[in-house]
């Protein structure tokens, strides 16, 4: 029994170091399908706006007017890393000096002090879309680290002060795929939250202009956010059948041609949507004090689809393969 304790301790403590501590990681979770850009803070959850207006793109705008869609949106086209969701923000902006965007989350819990972090993010430049004739890129794509901070968009908004911990120095470039920023931290504070953006000024900011004018934007998609002890933490994003890095939740079987069965283990299924890869839902339920839920998928078409499900304590994507 001793022995059984033991593993299960030793089990427990594997999976804590390596957690990603950043709540949803790559924007899937939300309230409420966006009809506009500048929608994160108002619809993606556990993500807030420190400065102006971030934007937030989902594949469920698809079919109502591709603004805020995914591929193609009013900045250009993109595909998503994970899921059917990305996020954006402004870098640079010809209107008024050291114009920025942040966007904030806070993380599962402290850091610890002394300890090291592996940080990750995904980045792509906009393309052009509705801004096509202010086009331009710059340096310092970054992520900064905050402990207890008191920003917010309206009273008290970040400014840029020339410092990140994790910053991409060259002038950023690639429109076409995702590019990963990556990087090991030490804590020497027990931050809390996160924010990603440009926090260099606009004297310390590199823009190289991408049409024939002489004014422009700098945008940037950010994907498949993570913090985490490990590198294998972060790498779970991306490799995992769910697209959480630490789901619990059970889906089989996969590839199914008929019936799949969800069952957490731990928690209430509160809702379940599957989705098409343009994001259109094929099929929504709410169960009620199940954690066990049957779907019947013979009629779909064979192909990849997205499934959400929401419990009582966790929010989780999983890919489903009908064959």
């Amino acid at each position: 029994m001793k022995f059984i304790l033991s593993l299960i301790c030793i089990a427990s403590c594997c999976i804590v170091r390596s957690q990603n501590l950043v709540p949803n990681p790559s924007f899937e979770e939300f309230s409420d399908c966006p009809f506009s850009i500048s929608e994160l803070q108002n619809l993606c959850e556990n993500w807030m706006s420190w400065s102006e207006s971030p934007d937030y793109f989902n594949a469920c705008n698809n079919e109502i007017n591709e603004f805020a869609g995914v591929p193609i949106n009013a900045f250009g086209f993109q595909q998503a890393l994970s899921g059917v969701a990305y996020s954006s923000f402004v870098s640079y902006a010809f209107t008024d000096p050291n114009i920025r965007e942040y966007m904030a989350v806070q993380l599962s819990q402290d850091v610890t002090v002394g300890e090291e972090y592996y940080v990750m993010f995904f980045a792509s430049l906009y393309d052009g879309g509705s801004q096509s004739d202010f086009h331009c890129a710059t340096n310092h794509i970054g992520l900064r680290f905050f402990e207890d901070p008191m920003y917010d968009f309206d009273s008290n908004p970040l400014e840029p002060d020339n410092f990140a911990h994790l910053d991409f120095t060259e002038v950023f470039l690639n429109d076409t795929s995702w590019v990963k920023i990556d990087g090991w931290i030490t804590a020497d504070q027990e931050y809390n939250w996160l924010a990603i953006g440009n926090f260099f000024t606009d004297q310390n900011t590199t823009i190289e202009i991408l049409d024939d004018g002489d004014e422009c934007f700098g945008i940037y998609y950010i994907e498949n956010v993570c913090v985490s002890p490990t590198q294998e933490g972060c790498d779970q994003l991306l490799s995992s059948n769910s697209l959480n890095s630490s789901s619990r939740l059970k889906v089989y079987p996969n590839p199914s041609t008929s019936t799949l069965t969800i069952e957490s283990p731990t928690d209430i299924i509160h809702s379940l949507k599957l989705m098409d890869l343009s994001g259109q839902i094929l099929w929504d339920q709410k169960p009620n004090n199940s954690n066990s839920v049957q779907i019947n998928i013979t009629d779909y078409a064979d192909g990849l689809y997205y499934l959400q499900v929401r419990t009582e304590n966790e929010f989780y994507t999983h890919r489903i393969l009908k064959q």
